[in-house]
């Protein structure tokens, strides 16, 4: 709800074109993915990031765990072709079982 009580809903055309104001396509974009530690979520977040770009340089990727150890987060490295590509991948890894939270 916004401060006048109505819903603001963020479609994907909104979306899109505020990736094209404030990024510079193709080129670089990094997705940041926090999740349990267990059962290879990491090895599921980067799959999900591979099937959508299909192409084996397109995702570079990093991890580092809590101190607890409880939980990973996952930054990837992605380049990307446009905007659209940029949603398909989180639309993807919204479902990525063990996922808390994605920046």
């Amino acid at each position: 709800m916004t401060a006048g009580g109505t819903s603001r809903r963020v479609t994907h055309a909104s979306a899109r074109d505020l990736l094209n104001r404030t990024h510079l396509f193709p080129g670089p974009y990094t997705i940041k993915a926090i999740g349990l530690t267990s059962d290879d979520f990491v090895g599921r977040v980067v799959q999900a990031a591979q099937a959508v770009l299909q192409r084996a340089a397109a995702v570079r990727f990093s991890v580092r765990s809590t101190p607890n150890g409880l939980h990973v987060a996952v930054t990837l490295d992605l380049q990307v072709v446009d905007a659209d590509e940029v949603l398909r991948v989180y639309r993807a890894l919204q479902v990525v079982q063990g996922l808390r939270v994605l920046l």
